[in-house]
């Protein structure tokens, strides 16, 4: 307070498949989550992850791993969020031709 702005650590990294080194500034959804993208994930081809606020602490969820080379690796950059609730966003690798993919997610 009184212009004095404070760090706290809402998410840590730590949970399995749940991504790490984030490559993505964060969005937030109609419910109030936090999405993003980061290295890692299931198969270590890249993460969709959410971070929600539950009973006063940020839970951190792997919404989609990429699964393999065709459904695109290493999402990177913004998600765009319609109002269905589908995020949209981009690989720098993957695809027919290994050059990345635009992919979109439906819950």
């Amino acid at each position: 307070m009184n212009g004095i702005w404070t760090e706290s650590v809402i998410s840590n990294f730590t949970v399995a498949g749940g991504g790490n080194f984030p490559q993505s500034p964060l969005v937030i959804d109609q419910a109030g989550n936090l999405l993003g993208v980061a290295n890692g994930g299931g198969q270590q081809n890249g993460v969709v992850y959410k971070l929600s606020f539950v009973n006063g602490t940020w839970q951190h969820t792997a919404l989609y791993s990429f699964p393999d080379t065709a459904s695109g690796v290493h999402p990177i950059g913004n998600l765009v969020l319609d109002s269905s609730g589908n995020i949209y966003g981009a690989t720098v690798r993957g695809g027919e031709h290994n050059f990345g993919v635009i992919y979109a997610i439906a819950p």
